[in-house]
């Protein structure tokens, strides 16, 4: 598994999408006093800097090599093809793909878009994780967020995760439109859903079968 990310941070202690270092949102020095990215965009430790639910706490990573083996739960990044083959659990797919190819993509190697728990369940553990990761590899834009596995399959039809349950309208940052085909992003950031265009090459959340040996 190699590293999803190189941790890196800035001087001026701001942190997050609006503040870029190699161009990828600026961390915080994990080893500093001021370990966690709030909200708007300030490295610190105080409560709002460390414990909100939009917090990210950079200490928690900095004895690990790989954020996504700092993620307990997201064992593998998987760079498509036949790389996933061998392994099992939750992936996160770094090649961009339309939704119609991660279909295809998912039927031919077994797998399944990864669903995430609602975000008002009592068990937030999912949630947490792909929150972490999506927003470190991803920031908050909305052009970069990933398919998570929900959309609504044809105009005026109701919004369901790929396991068809539906999606809950308070999930949303705003209420979805129905007009026509729409696919779910997460904002991780805001901790809410969003409803895009299907069209657009996007990285996908995924996850293979277990492989019986």
């Amino acid at each position: 598994i190699g590293s999803l990310i190189e941790i890196t941070w800035r001087s001026d202690l701001r942190c997050g999408p609006e503040y870029l270092v190699n161009g990828q949102p600026a961390t915080c020095n994990p080893n500093s006093q001021y370990p966690c990215c709030s909200p708007c965009g300030w490295c610190g430790n105080t409560r709002l800097h460390c414990y909100c639910r939009e917090c990210l706490d950079y200490s928690k990573t900095a004895s690990e090599t790989s954020i996504a083996i700092a993620i307990k739960g997201l064992s593998t990044i998987c760079q498509g093809g036949d790389s996933c083959d061998n392994t099992y659990d939750t992936l996160l797919n770094l090649v961009e793909q339309q939704r119609q190819n991660i279909r295809d993509l998912q039927l031919e190697n077994s797998r399944k878009v990864q669903r995430l728990q609602s975000l008002e369940s009592e068990n937030q553990m999912s949630t947490q994780k792909l929150e972490k990761l999506i927003g470190l590899k991803f920031g908050q834009t909305q052009e970069t967020a990933p398919f998570i596995g929900g959309s609504n399959s044809e105009s005026n039809s109701a919004y369901k995760w790929v396991n068809d349950e539906d999606i809950l309208i308070t999930d949303f940052l705003q209420a979805p439109d129905t007009s026509k085909s729409y696919c779910v992003v997460f904002r991780p950031f805001l901790n809410k859903l969003l409803a895009v265009t299907c069209t657009t090459p996007r990285p996908f959340v995924c996850e293979k079968e277990k492989i019986k040996r």
